[in-house]
């Protein structure tokens, strides 16, 4: 038996081994890097990217000739019809909220019936910002029906900031609600939309929205029952 094939064998492998350790080490700059190079994923886009896109284009419209935002509007409206990602679409009405065009309040208004919650409620706060009068049909609806009470919430306080009598005749149903917290939203968007201050009672802001303003000024005015009160009457905010 030759005992030496072994060493002839390695001999003769080695040189193999070594050209095959140099083509995988220089495979990735070498001429046959092509073959063994992966491909980058770069056709999927991350919810963070979508959100940073849209931020994006809010910024780039400031300033922008009145065709280029209606363009750069019309882009996000058909996004945001397609986006599956709640909070990607939040981020695409905050962005379409800077617009000025009426395409934008279209938007926003659809968006109210979006969902999810999260949705909605930046919808409201993005059309009691913009401050349209017109907004005022669509957010009492949804402060008097939506199934989420922090939506009903949110659409109240955007009724506040229209400061349009349609606003204050809306939140007559926020200040009837039997829910405390509604009430005492109602009160502040009461406030806000008549800049008039009853303190928190809400009969006097009740009469107000009914056109007594000499009847809330008498009821807000109104001595209060002192020691005589309850426990719950001392602590409730109104």
């Amino acid at each position: 038996m030759n005992r030496c094939l072994p060493l002839k064998l390695a001999s003769t492998l080695t040189p193999v081994c070594l050209i095959a350790g140099a083509l995988l080490v220089g495979c990735q700059s070498g001429p046959i890097a092509p073959l063994f190079a992966k491909k980058d994923r770069t056709s999927f886009v991350t919810p963070d990217q979508r959100i940073a896109k849209a931020e994006a284009v809010a910024d780039s419209a400031r300033g922008a000739a009145a065709e280029q935002q209606q363009t750069l509007l019309n882009d996000l409206a058909r996004e945001i019809q397609t986006e599956t990602d709640p909070l990607v679409r939040e981020a695409l009405v905050a962005s379409i909220a800077q617009f000025p065009q009426p395409l934008a309040d279209q938007v926003l208004t659809a968006g109210l019936a979006d969902p999810d919650a999260g949705v909605r409620q930046q919808c409201c706060r993005a059309l009691g910002q913009r401050g349209q009068a017109s907004s005022a049909a669509e957010l009492a609806r949804v402060a008097k029906s939506d199934e989420s009470f922090d939506v009903r919430i949110a659409a109240t306080k955007a009724l506040g900031e229209l400061r349009a009598p349609e606003a204050v005749q809306a939140l007559v149903a926020s200040l009837e609600d039997s829910d405390p917290a509604m009430q005492f939203a109602g009160v502040q968007a009461m406030r806000a939309a008549t800049g008039k201050d009853f303190g928190g009672n809400v009969e006097a802001y009740l009469a107000y929205a009914r056109g007594d303003e000499a009847a809330a000024t008498s009821i807000a005015t109104r001595p209060r029952p002192g020691n005589q009160s309850s426990f719950l009457q001392r602590l409730s905010p109104f």
